[in-house]
């Protein structure tokens, strides 16, 4: 930012221009830190805060609770059955939990049972 207030052929609005995109990219880095907290946090959260985060409105938020719970392993499962049963869970909770019970599936053979039931549902986007 120093350079563009020594430069005297710089206009007025390129240099508010500067602040504004600097200012905004630090906006962006200071949201982007609530929503994600360090790797080792993401371990620390209980599957039931995981699963609440598939209703973020953040599509990165969503992924990353999913990757987590399915790197646990039958925990993971069980969430994510829960989650899939309830017909009244937001549409994309749902469908992060049945993307989560297909990360599963090379591991648990129950995981596949269950996506076959879904087959029936009564939502299009989890058939």
């Amino acid at each position: 930012m120093l350079f563009l207030m020594l430069d005297p052929t710089v206009t007025r609005r390129r240099f508010f221009y500067a602040h504004l995109c600097f200012f905004a990219a630090i906006t962006v880095r200071l949201h982007a830190a609530d929503y994600f907290p360090p790797r080792g946090e993401w371990a620390k959260k209980t599957p039931g805060e995981l699963t609440e985060l598939f209703a973020h409105a953040d599509y990165r938020v969503r992924c990353s609770a999913q990757f987590e719970l399915a790197d646990r392993g039958t925990a993971g499962l069980l969430a994510f059955t829960r989650l899939v049963s309830q017909p009244v869970a937001s549409a994309l909770a749902r469908r992060h939990a049945l993307w989560g019970l297909g990360q599963l599936a090379p591991t648990q053979p129950n995981a596949i049972a269950l996506i076959r039931q879904l087959i029936l549902d009564s939502d299009s986007e989890i058939r």
